[in-house]
């Protein structure tokens, strides 16, 4: 949006401002994926794919509770980042951990761009136990001496919601 100024003498000047349309969005612009790291299994590594144009890079978030860590993304394309996020394994034993990945962006044309996917995890042992997802749930259960060891377990679920405000 260009705002220009004149006087009846004709001495004018003009200021460009970005404008971004309140309440838009562009539901399919960005898309999350995520695998927990083959060689790393404490980590998940997160994908974002960009399917129109952003303003600047997507920014990406990891919530557990009321914490929330910054992803650092690196670019591979400009319509394809990759981040990593180290899990709290610590704190996982018993109910599973819940984190929700959010990415949030704004399209050239001005729009919120956003998406949301969230996975719980945690640790069984071989005396095995029940590992219940807090949010759009899951529930598994491991019998006793089902394990030979410690496994660790995450479950990935996609869902859709409204855009979450930066």
């Amino acid at each position: 949006l260009t705002f220009t100024v004149s006087d009846p003498e004709a001495h004018y000047a003009s200021y460009t401002v970005r404008v971004t349309a309140i309440n838009a969005r562009a539901p399919d612009a960005l898309d999350i994926a995520l695998v927990r790291n083959p060689m790393q299994s404490d980590y998940m590594d997160i994908f974002i794919q960009v399917n129109e144009a952003l303003l600047p890079a997507p920014t990406v978030y990891v919530k557990v509770g009321e914490d929330s860590t910054a992803i650092a993304l690196r670019s591979i394309t400009s319509s394809f980042y990759t981040g990593e996020y180290l899990l709290d394994i610590e704190h996982s034993h018993g109910p599973a951990g819940t984190a929700r990945v959010i990415a949030l962006g704004t399209t050239l044309s001005g729009k919120a761009a956003s998406d949301t996917i969230t996975f719980n995890y945690g640790v069984i042992g071989k005396s095995g136990g029940v590992l219940a997802g807090r949010e759009k749930s899951f529930k598994l259960v491991v019998p006793p001496d089902a394990l030979q060891g410690q496994v660790l377990f995450t479950a990935i679920v996609k869902h859709f919601e409204a855009p979450v405000s930066r």
